[in-house]
């Protein structure tokens, strides 16, 4: 039952979504793009093209090219959503033009898979109900652009929450193919790494209940636990390969820094954002749409903490932790982190469990649909969006 309905709500949501994107492009190319005066369809290429840009380039690039012929610093991204894009592209002719398209409909393609998968989780834990809100605000999430440009957002997403469905499954397969998804995941981004809290978590909330008959379990906690080691084993794999071909293994460390991004304390450089806001216009508007989107979730988190499930709470803490652990070196310190931030599904079951109230509901609706409206506009524009 919740698979059927999962597949028709997602699909529903999922084409929704894309066409009022594909609408929102051709009113920002024909009227606001430097070939306005022209009909959208005489500028199909300029349509299309204005979403081929920043990430997506470095990773087109990577795919068709590879690492070794590329500039050291694009070791910052990693490579299997890379990898994807090859194979697909390489499907479809292997021109530079089908590794472009690829992009595209790997990230599509990942976040339909994804919102069927966060259907059936959210209408299991939860209820039917809250599932169709939770498409909703996930689809329309004030940044879910990046859920349709080639990045990594959705195949990252998709990756996450096949290992929480594997995860909550007691056969010790499902624990090494969770395992599997988290080590993909780990060589998508590098903050995969702490898909290790929600599967330590799950290993406790199993084990620990029987720890005075442990002589009992070891052989199965042993098969579980090391199914573990597969994810950080996506990083590892990628390290060997730059220590092969570029001399380096931690090139992807060095590649951050190239981008501005140095470990640092969590919101350390919170006076630099405020600065940039009272004293430093051309920063202003960028800074207070981070902070704001940073912020966000966070606090979404915090109050609506005791309305999830344990591995679903710990889990969204310690990717904002991670993911606040290496602020933006430049007057925009949260450059970036409201799109790490998008990860956080449990952010989106606490939204949509308040939107059993409809006031709640229409007015939390009507703000993230003007955000994603906006944020889509910036981004065809050339302006930096998270």
């Amino acid at each position: 039952m919740f698979q059927k309905d999962a597949w028709k709500n997602a699909i529903a949501i999922f084409l929704i979504s894309r066409l009022l994107i594909l609408i929102l492009t051709y009113f920002a190319v024909t009227f606001f793009g430097s070939f306005h005066h022209q009909e959208c369809f005489s500028v199909f290429y300029q349509c299309s093209s204005s979403w081929f840009k920043l990430d997506t380039v470095h990773y087109v690039e990577i795919a068709y090219h590879g690492y070794p012929d590329l500039a050291r610093y694009e070791a910052a991204f990693f490579p299997f959503y890379p990898l994807l894009i090859h194979l697909f592209g390489s499907i479809g002719g292997g021109s530079y033009l089908a590794y472009v398209i690829a992009s595209f409909v790997i990230a599509n393609l990942s976040f339909l898979l994804a919102l069927v998968l966060f259907y059936h989780l959210v209408a299991q834990d939860f209820s039917p109900e809250i599932a169709r809100t939770g498409l909703f605000l996930l689809a329309f999430h004030p940044l879910g652009l990046f859920f349709f440009a080639g990045y990594t957002e959705s195949l990252f997403l998709l990756l996450i929450l096949c290992f929480f469905l594997c995860l909550r499954h007691g056969a010790t397969w499902n624990w090494w193919l969770a395992g599997c998804f988290g080590c993909c995941a780990m060589a998508t981004r590098g903050t995969g790494l702490i898909l290790l809290v929600p599967f330590t978590l799950t290993f406790l909330q199993r084990f620990w209940p029987q720890r005075r008959r442990w002589r009992y379990y070891w052989p199965e906690m042993l098969q579980k636990g090391a199914a573990s080691m597969l994810i950080p084993l996506g990083l590892l794999l990628y390290m060997f390969y730059l220590l092969v071909v570029q001399g380096n293994a931690f090139l992807f460390s060095e590649g951050e820094k190239h981008w501005g991004r140095y470990p640092g304390i969590p919101f350390s450089r919170l006076p630099t954002a405020v600065y940039s806001i009272l004293f430093l216009p051309q920063y202003r508007e960028r800074n207070l749409m981070d902070l704001l989107l940073t912020l966000l979730p966070i606090i979404v988190l915090l109050l609506g903490w005791r309305l999830l499930p344990k591995i679903y709470a710990y889990f969204a803490a310690a990717l904002i932790l991670y993911s606040l652990l290496y602020p933006y070196g430049g007057p925009a310190p949260f450059t970036s982190d409201p799109r790490y931030l998008l990860m956080l599904f449990p952010c989106i079951i606490v939204l949509a469990i308040w939107s059993k109230r409809p006031q709640f509901k229409e007015s939390w609706l009507v703000i993230s649909v003007v955000l994603f409206t906006i944020n889509i506009f910036l981004f065809l524009s050339s302006v930096w969006v998270a």
